[in-house]
């Protein structure tokens, strides 16, 4: 009989929470608001947030609160840690450096120059101008700098493999406008063309792929998303993600991101063959920066500041399938009984709002693994135990008036 009372109670609870009015999880703007943003980076693991006019801002507890960092009032390019220390290029002021995260900072003697971009070879630290023809070597942690020569400025570097590589743009003597990828194997001595024919933006270096974000360029419309799979020789155009100003990129897990010029936050998961926005709730698409830290998804607005959202809700369900299920389906977790992963499949016969929550004998969610808009398709879904006692748990699927639960068993 107490079985039965209680095995009552906890069906009453489930079909109680089937009432619960649904929320779905979206991006939230943080504490730093009304604000025109330039670049987020991740420096001794606090959050740096370079501003169009208003210097940087730091926040060391994910975006709850922000301090205002002692820098002039102006373009902040690019903040970057090298060593034990922190840079920050400006907008025709040059490189100012801090030594003590970011409470202080001195103008080094690279100044009276914009300088964009930063990238490093592990020795030496090496800094793009857009407002001269060359790139500035520094073998001292900023103490110094050499000048390096190019064709013209420089907006973007990295530094994959041996390659030291650079988007260059340039006047040619005809007086024709060239916007192109340049690499060096010699740390800058002697540079080789790409030849991409395209305005490179931003690079991301990740397990020695190289991706440009590229935007439209002077003569050039070639622009989206680039790849390189031999440390910036040649470069793939992932033509699935055509006709975007890319002003960004991130990368998490098997999930690429790119923040664009206004058309918000992009992500791809299955081979960058598709892609979907991942805009709920993002009022500024016009997005600068964007930087993946612990468990959010970080983006800088033009106009309203940064804004962060929970990775889990972006990445938990993978796409698995390009054919169009026939009915909406909910299929028994695998492996069951599992200890402490199990992987969840459902199929989507049309987009829409879809939902899938993990709770416990009380009905209490435990765990959000999907909360947005999905296209069509076959998913699936990864479910983490490892935080949780053993016992019986519960998953549910909503989905345009498709309700399903069902049970788990997790053994530790």
């Amino acid at each position: 009989m107490k079985k039965i009372i209680i095995s009552s109670i906890i069906v009453l609870l489930l079909h109680l929470s089937l009432f619960v009015q649904e929320t779905y999880s979206q991006w939230t703007q943080t504490s730093l608001q009304n604000i025109s943003m330039e670049c987020l980076s991740n420096c001794f693991g606090n959050i740096y947030a370079g501003t169009i006019d208003s210097g940087i801002y730091i926040t060391t507890n994910n975006g709850l609160n922000w301090t205002k960092s002692f820098i002039i009032n102006q373009r902040i390019w690019r903040v970057y840690q090298f060593g034990n220390r922190i840079f920050a290029g400006t907008n025709m002021s040059g490189v100012y450096v801090s030594i003590d995260s970011g409470r202080n900072w001195t103008q080094t003697s690279l100044n009276n120059i914009s300088v964009s971009s930063f990238t490093s070879d592990g020795n030496n630290l090496y800094a793009g101008c857009t407002s001269q023809n060359a790139i500035f070597k520094s073998s001292n942690n900023g103490n110094s700098w050499n000048q390096i020569p190019m064709q013209g400025g420089t907006r973007s570097l990295a530094y994959s493999g041996n390659n030291l590589i650079a988007s260059v743009s340039l006047y040619s003597p005809g007086g024709l406008h060239i916007e192109d990828i340049y690499y060096s194997t010699n740390q800058g001595v002697i540079w080789n063309n790409s030849n991409i024919n395209g305005h490179p933006w931003y690079f991301m270096v990740k397990d020695n792929i190289v991706f440009a974000g590229m935007v439209i360029g002077f003569w050039y419309i070639n622009y989206g998303v680039k790849m390189s799979t031999d440390n910036g020789i040649s470069w793939t155009h992932l033509t699935s993600f055509n006709n975007k100003n890319v002003y960004s990129l991130g990368y998490f897990g098997n999930y690429l991101f790119a923040a664009t010029f206004d058309q918000g936050v992009y992500t791809s998961n299955n081979n960058f063959s598709t892609w979907r926005r991942t805009n709920e709730g993002l009022t500024d698409t016009i997005t600068n920066g964007l930087l993946i830290k612990d468990s959010y998804i970080f983006v800088g607005t033009a106009n309203h500041g940064v804004w962060r959202r929970p990775l889990s809700e972006i990445t938990s369900a993978n796409n698995i399938s390009i054919e169009i299920p026939s009915t909406c389906s909910l299929s028994q977790n695998f492996t069951n009984p599992f200890n402490p992963v199990t992987r969840i499949r459902y199929d989507l016969p049309r987009s829409g709002s879809v939902r899938l929550a993990v709770y416990d004998v009380m009905g209490r969610e435990v765990e959000m693994l999907v909360n947005e808009r999905q296209a069509e398709g076959t998913y699936e879904a990864t479910f983490d135990g490892s935080r949780f006692a053993s016992g019986v748990y519960f998953y549910r699927l909503t989905a345009e008036g498709f309700n399903e639960t069902r049970k788990m068993l997790l053994i530790r």
